[in-house]
């Protein structure tokens, strides 16, 4: 099976991406587990800005989301790259603290801890509209 993660900019190479749309991210989290709502409800207040990171196959995912829930800024990183060599593609989506976890979640990839998980990278924005429908219509359901 192939997941696929949809990116507003993607990057040469399988390098990568960055997501902007919150709704591009708040799937990206719902179909990896993780309620966009609750995930900033129950971040702590003393942290301007939630943010937070996991693993998907080869990919290392790096978020902040506003508090107010309307933007997103999600990094979408191939493990395999060098981050220093291609820092500059992901330096807007990334605190010191998130490259601190690019790097913990890498070694979580290299050590064989993650599940193996097929990734499409896809920057079509009508794939994502029906898939986001779908979410939708499931969402109304539960």
């Amino acid at each position: 099976m192939t997941d696929t993660i949809f990116i507003d900019t993607l990057y040469p190479e399988s390098s990568g991406g960055i997501i902007k749309d919150i709704r591009k991210a708040e799937y990206l989290l719902a179909t990896n587990g993780i309620s966009i709502e609750s995930f900033v409800r129950d971040f702590p207040n003393k942290e301007t800005i939630p943010s937070g990171g996991f693993v998907k196959g080869e990919f290392v995912i790096l978020f902040n989301i506003d508090r107010n829930i309307k933007g997103a800024n999600v990094a979408v990183i191939n493990s395999k790259i060098d981050l220093d060599s291609n820092f500059d593609a992901f330096a807007d989506s990334m605190s010191p603290k998130a490259v601190s976890g690019f790097h913990q979640l890498k070694r979580q990839i290299l050590s064989g801890q993650t599940p193996e998980v097929n990734v499409l990278l896809s920057s079509s924005d009508q794939d994502f509209e029906k898939a986001y429908e779908s979410y939708l219509e499931y969402r109304s359901r539960q």
